[in-house]
């Protein structure tokens, strides 16, 4: 059967657990085939399966995750341009303009975010860290937990900012986008999808894959917290903003977020970020 012609049921939650072997899975119709995604896996399900499930054929979840994993690159390598070309344009006033980051300025939000870029243009490992890969949301929020790295280290993170942008020229913090991103990018695109890393400052390792979408929304969400401090319009790139909104919407308890969302409830779940 065609895959054009197969019905999925998706299967995203993370309270989602995969049947045991010779179970049909609950809700299924005799015959009916489910998709279920999880921690960059994809797996099968057959309500007339003997063993109640079977993995997707290797080649088939390599294209997959080859896919998204381009899509979500070429969306960082487009931000980041962005990035650059309004730093190119900015005045002495415009770098040194207050954001609505409490405390950063524009060249604290250059120095925080360009962080990435530079970081990541340094060699990936050559094999797989050791532990369970994460997922973006899991560990965004155990980022933004109450006792999360978000809340705790704020004033530490903001004062590591605060001196980065004292201590690097306008044209260094620039550069970051514009030289070391480029060969972070080139680095990311030889890699597989599904390399497991290290998250740095969490302990967690997470694929690629997945945390591309991290640096997305942060690229996204810093970039227009400068768009907006300098009253310029909110130009980010369509697919950046697609990615961010899907992350964002995750990361809300699902029912509150679709009621509050379709105006059936006055409770919003929202920030679901610090």
């Amino acid at each position: 059967m065609a895959l054009s012609q197969r019905r999925y049921i998706s299967k995203r939650s993370p309270d989602y657990t995969m049947p045991s072997p010779g179970r049909q899975t609950s809700g299924m119709a005799e015959g009916q085939e489910s998709l279920w995604f999880g921690l960059g896996r994809v797996v099968w399900f057959h309500a007339d399966c003997p063993k109640g499930h079977h993995t997707v054929d290797a080649a088939w979840h390599s294209r997959l995750m080859a896919e998204v994993y381009s899509g979500r690159l070429d969306a960082l390598e487009q931000t980041w341009r962005v990035w650059t070309e309004l730093g190119e344009g900015l005045t002495e006033n415009q770098w040194s303009t207050a954001t609505r980051c409490p405390g950063w300025t524009v060249a604290a939000l250059y120095a925080h975010h360009s962080a990435f870029p530079r970081d990541m243009s340094a060699p990936l490992p050559s094999s797989d860290a050791v532990g369970d890969p994460v997922t973006a949301g899991e560990l965004l929020r155990w980022f933004n937990a109450p006792e999360g790295v978000a809340h705790m280290m704020a004033e530490t993170i903001a004062d590591q900012v605060v001196s980065d942008a004292a201590e690097h020229t306008r044209r260094e913090l620039i550069d970051r986008f514009s030289v070391h991103g480029p060969r972070a990018l080139q680095r990311l695109r030889q890699a597989d999808a599904t390399l497991v890393v290290p998250w740095h400052t969490s302990g967690a390792v997470i694929m690629l894959v997945e945390a591309l979408r991290i640096v997305l929304l942060e690229a996204t969400v810093h970039l227009l917290d400068v768009q907006r401090a300098l009253d310029h319009p909110p130009l980010v790139p369509p697919s950046a903003l697609k990615d961010t909104a899907q992350l964002l919407a995750e990361l809300a308890p699902a029912v509150e977020f679709i009621e509050a969302a379709t105006g059936r409830s006055t409770h919003s779940p929202l920030p679901v970020l610090r």
